[in-house]
């Protein structure tokens, strides 16, 4: 018989709740504590950095920062991105996404650096504990990007893709690098997703290395048998990339017909 595979490696996932980021945007001005430095953006927008004796000059947007705005990313705020109470700044574009550019600042220098977690702009961002979340778009598809804080920057640890659909391809990234994908179940949030299994319903499932017929192998799993969800294919009816957990040659990974499985029933 077969067995239930279970995602390991991601028991850092959060709580329930997210927590936003608290920002100080450029609709009203914020004060820094008294003895403390801190950014300011004023109602006009414009950047102030104040001393511990709340002498506050004025910073001139300059390099990437200054690059940023003039590409629509004109919406300047405050935030403290990694919640140790430095901060940075954000400059955020209109539109339905909501795309933004973080920024460190050198009180020595006056200068910005810009902070890059991926070749992906960070949109709708949220922060909850030490993890980034970004939410957008793309091809009529909703996407979140899930970032944890790990030496000192935000790295790619999950991405979530076609949110709100029945089933929702999970990417999961070690160091920088795509480690492994699963289907997962369609919770709103994404702590609550989990990986989706099923099982075979027909005496004899043929197990394929292609989803089409030509590519049949010698292999076969029988009814009862319990598979994890890896992803799917349409193109040619419909098809499960599966993953078996078999006693004799660990686990197997093939493809399988969706009117062999009872999630397709």
């Amino acid at each position: 018989m077969g067995v239930s595979l279970r995602l390991t490696g991601t028991n850092w996932l959060l709580n329930r709740s997210l927590v936003l980021a608290v920002v100080v945007t450029a609709i009203a001005v914020s004060h820094a504590e008294a003895g403390e430095a801190s950014l300011l953006v004023d109602a006009t927008g414009a950047i102030r950095f104040c001393n511990e004796k709340s002498n506050c000059r004025s910073v001139v947007p300059t390099g990437e920062l200054k690059k940023a705005i003039d590409d629509g990313y004109e919406h300047v705020s405050v935030v403290d991105i990694y919640k140790n109470g430095n901060q940075q700044i954000v400059a955020t574009s209109e539109g339905a996404n909501e795309c933004s550019k973080f920024f460190s600042f050198d009180p020595t220098t006056f200068k910005f650096s810009v902070l890059k977690f991926s070749d992906r702009d960070i949109c709708n961002y949220q922060i909850a504990r030490n993890h980034l979340i970004s939410s957008y778009k793309l091809d009529s598809k909703q996407y979140e990007d899930v970032y944890e804080l790990k030496d000192g920057t935000f790295q790619l640890a999950l991405r979530d893709g076609c949110v709100g659909c029945d089933q929702i391809t999970r990417s999961i990234y070690k160091d920088g690098k795509l480690s492994e994908t699963l289907l997962v179940t369609n919770q709103a949030s994404y702590t609550q997703r989990q990986p989706v299994t099923t099982s075979v319903t027909t005496d004899k499932a043929w197990l394929y290395a292609d989803h089409q017929d030509s590519a049949r192998t010698k292999m076969y799993l029988l009814k009862g048998d319990k598979v994890q969800l890896i992803e799917f294919d349409d193109s040619n009816g419909l098809w499960y990339f599966v993953k078996y957990l078999s006693k004799e040659h660990g686990a197997i990974s093939k493809w399988i017909k969706c009117e062999d499985l009872t999630i397709c029933k």
